[in-house]
């Protein structure tokens, strides 16, 4: 089950985390098309075959580029028009602070915080209703994202 807590992870960070997901995707690729031009490499600790070992990459990379897909089609399809200025704002100056993102929108930081919880709150409701048990969420969260999910801002 994802927390607001978490939602909010996702929420404050996806146009990063959505760039990090292609990237990582087009280096598993292009290392793959290396490996095999170079006659492979040789490992040790891990899968022997590098094909099985680039479809295990992928296939994780996949299942958290689903969880961010999610969140974008939040962003596009439930996100109310009067939030999505207070999002960019976010986007912008929320790793600085409550303080910036106020100045940014012209209102109170305490209006802020209450406007952030809740987004991620109908964020989580949302992703929650869409994501199988087990599939993409692990127990304590974005298991197979590797992610660290913490509260934002700071």
């Amino acid at each position: 089950m994802l927390t607001p807590k978490q939602a909010g992870y996702l929420l404050s960070r996806y146009p990063l985390l959505f760039e990090q997901l292609e990237n990582r995707r087009e280096d598993i690729l292009e290392g793959y098309r290396q490996g095999a031009v170079a006659g492979g490499r040789k490992s040790v600790g891990s899968y022997s075959d590098p094909t099985a070992k680039k479809v295990m990459l992928l296939m994780d990379n996949n299942n958290i580029f689903e969880l961010i897909s999610m969140v974008g089609d939040w962003i596009d399809n439930e996100l109310p028009p009067e939030s999505r200025p207070f999002l960019f704002s976010m986007w912008r100056y929320g790793r600085f602070g409550w303080e910036l993102v106020s100045k940014d929108l012209g209102q109170g930081e305490w209006l802020c915080k209450l406007q952030w919880i809740t987004l991620t709150t109908q964020l989580a409701d949302y992703l929650n209703k869409r994501v199988s048990a087990g599939r993409v969420l692990g127990s304590h969260g974005i298991a197979s994202a590797n992610f660290h999910i913490e509260n934002t801002p700071a």
